[in-house]
């Protein structure tokens, strides 16, 4: 059974003027429960640095503030940061930042990356830590740059759209297997940790959500020797899924060598090249993209 929060935050906003954004994929998290049971399960200790995209009214930046050694927490929504700020005033470790997450697909915006590098400078050795109740309509782009991110973060524990949570889960041969299946498996381990109803959330969402825990894996990524190279031809084998992997692969200028060396490297992993793209496990994309492109 839910147990909402005590702060009446509809009509709070609605005080203020403030309506939760669809477009944004603006849902709180109002049970008390859910709320905990994020931050336990991130394991947030007094050593963390937290990054939360998506502050809204504040409910998980001031737990995360409570346990963390620093949070830098994020909102863009003008209304929204204005009554957060009020209301997480009194945490002397809580870098507010009002803007977008976000430079472009693959990168953070300036400040969000200026805060983390100054909160990894004065406490070396922190584990950096993505802990947040991520909009719905960033999720997916979010994951991504924290998976490709220079600034290695320990982990991610998120809530998100259940639908994300599929892809990002996603096996191959089946419809939700994509580009951010294939970067999750291949630079970090993922896990489903629970569904959410909607009952959880206000405004309650049309969808069911889920909280996910996505571990970097410095093993895995020592693996990658290029990762633009692996960005470009995982993107460019997936937008010809359904087509067969030699026709996918059609009008590339591969020289000579490379033509030799792929078919190799196919014959090795005993890959056919009539498979269909999108049954290819991430391990068979990769050796593509990296002899390829």
């Amino acid at each position: 059974m839910t147990q909402p929060l005590s702060l009446p935050i509809a009509d709070e906003l609605a005080r203020r003027g403030i309506r939760p954004n669809r477009r944004l994929g603006q849902n709180f998290m109002i049970d008390r429960q859910m709320l905990d049971f994020l931050v336990r399960t991130a394991g947030v200790t007094d050593r963390d640095i937290v990054l939360e995209v998506g502050t809204g009214a504040g409910f998980l930046t001031e737990r995360l503030c409570a346990t963390a050694a620093r949070v830098v927490s994020v909102e863009i929504d003008a209304g929204l940061f204005g009554l957060a700020a009020e209301r997480l005033a009194g945490f002397g470790n809580l870098t507010l930042i009002h803007g977008d997450a976000l430079a472009g697909e693959r990168a953070w915006g300036e400040p969000v990356a200026q805060a983390i590098d100054r909160a990894l400078a004065e406490l070396p050795g922190s584990p950096l830590k993505l802990v947040a109740n991520l909009p719905y309509s960033i999720a997916t782009a979010v994951i991504q740059v924290v998976l490709e991110s220079d600034s290695r973060f320990a982990g991610a524990w998120f809530t998100c759209q259940k639908e994300v949570a599929d892809r990002l889960t996603a096996k191959p041969g089946t419809d939700d297997y994509g580009f951010v299946s294939v970067l999750a498996d291949l630079l970090a381990d993922v896990h489903f940790v629970r569904k959410l109803p909607p009952s959880v959330f206000w405004p309650r969402p049309k969808v069911d959500s889920a909280i996910v825990e996505v571990i970097g894996s410095e093993a895995k990524r020592s693996e990658i020797a290029d990762m633009d190279a692996l960005r470009r031809g995982v993107s460019f084998l997936l937008t010809r899924r359904r087509k067969q992997l030699k026709a996918s692969l059609k009008g590339l200028e591969a020289s000579a060598d490379r033509a030799r060396r792929l078919g190799e490297a196919l014959c090795k992993l005993g890959i056919r090249d009539d498979e269909r793209v999108f049954k290819l496990p991430p391990k068979v994309l990769k050796v593509i993209a990296e002899i390829l492109f």
